[in-house]
């Protein structure tokens, strides 16, 4: 007998009623034990349940507009922070199941992306697919960055000397230290940035044919970056439009990049240890030991290899350049990022525009032909 058999199902209840307990084999009215333990002969219908939470994330991917190559690769790898929320469907997600994600994300490290992703995708199931009426995510407030972090330090050119001297490899022999030499890739690099103002990104992925030179003119392509691409890293191209530029350097510095590479022959012009693609996180890694060497040698202070960006910027204004043409030059995707970042260095541009307006002004008009007759 079987969940199918109402007829039996009835006499199971009606038995169990009159006696205060469940029926068994022997029972004069149940004979069968089928009904004691009754099994479906079809399974039930499932409920219906809204989209999960890895679908809607593949809805936004798909139809928002605004994505580009390289905000899908960063979503694509902090979607992976977020794996325990993939079979969810969305409607079940809760204010406290946000709460709890923020926790867990913070234990792992920098929260911020992962909360961000999982923010808008909630968004876009709300505003756009209109499955849930309110966003769970609200409920997390993201802080902002503190500003220490992103304070940018501008090295003078005594500084960078000292940080190029610094520029050293260490040789080991067990664990015995021989000696040091001087570090070609890194002190190259640091000219580069200097002269360029690459992005450390940039400087990973340059090849020798984005170095030109003709007759005495030497300028560098930039046409492609390294991207983090899932968990390492490749090559792809600038994040905006802006970002593809050409930059002058000194033919000096253009021939000493050709040199360098034809004596690797690699892809790359500062290639890995193994002649693939050099991650910029390896090269803040070097970087760090080089600032600590130099902190032993007259450098006061913590810097980044990024800061070699803001003092070729800081160079191009102090020397009148427009602000402008540094913001081109540093491919930034409008000029209001630069004067937010370096809006600061132009401030004498007032103290510039009153001397200017004051020479016009007291400027002696021309003589005129009645001035001249009466003066005669």
């Amino acid at each position: 007998m079987t969940w199918d058999d109402f007829e039996g199902l009835r006499k199971l209840s009606r038995a169990v009623a009159e006696r205060g307990h469940m029926v068994y084999d022997n029972d004069p009215i149940v004979l069968d034990r089928s009904i004691v333990y009754p099994e479906r002969s079809r399974p039930l219908p499932e409920p219906e349940t809204g989209p999960t939470f890895y679908q809607m994330y593949e809805r936004f991917i798909a139809e928002h507009p605004y994505h580009k190559d390289s905000t899908v690769r960063a979503y694509g790898f902090h979607i992976k922070q977020l794996k325990h929320w993939w079979d969810r469907p969305v409607e079940e997600i809760e204010e406290r199941d946000a709460r709890e994600l923020w926790n867990y994300l913070r234990s792992q490290g920098d929260p911020r992306a992962g909360m961000v992703l999982a923010k808008a995708v909630m968004n876009f199931a709300r505003k756009v697919a209109k499955v849930i009426p309110e966003n769970p995510c609200d409920v997390v407030v993201i802080p902002k960055r503190r500003k220490s972090q992103s304070i940018a330090r501008y090295i003078t050119e005594d500084e960078f000397e000292i940080l190029r001297a610094c520029a050293v490899t260490v040789i080991h022999r067990g664990r015995h230290i021989m000696g040091v030499e001087p570090d070609e890739d890194m002190r190259l690099e640091m000219d580069l940035v200097w002269e360029t103002g690459l992005r450390s990104g940039e400087v990973s992925a340059l090849e020798p044919k984005h170095v030109k030179i003709k007759g005495q003119q030497a300028w560098i392509e930039v046409r492609q970056t390294a991207t983090r691409v899932g968990s390492g890293w490749g090559v792809g191209s600038p994040k905006t439009e802006q970002g593809v530029r050409d930059i002058p350097c000194s033919v000096e510095l253009a021939r000493r990049l050709k040199a360098h590479h034809e004596a690797h022959g690699k892809r790359f012009i500062f290639p890995a240890k193994f002649g693939g693609l050099k991650r910029p996180d390896t090269r803040c890694k070097v970087w760090t030991r080089l600032v600590a060497r130099a902190n032993e040698h007259g450098f006061d202070g913590e810097c980044r290899f990024h800061d070699l960006r803001h003092a070729y910027a800081s160079n191009l204004l102090t020397g009148n350049v427009p602000i402008g043409d540094v913001s081109v030059m540093m491919g930034h995707s409008s000029i209001q990022v630069t004067w937010d970042t370096y809006g600061h260095i132009c401030r004498g541009f007032r103290d510039r525009i009153l001397a200017a307006t004051s020479r016009k002004r007291n400027r002696k008009a021309p003589l005129t032909r009645e001035d001249m007759v009466l003066a005669s």
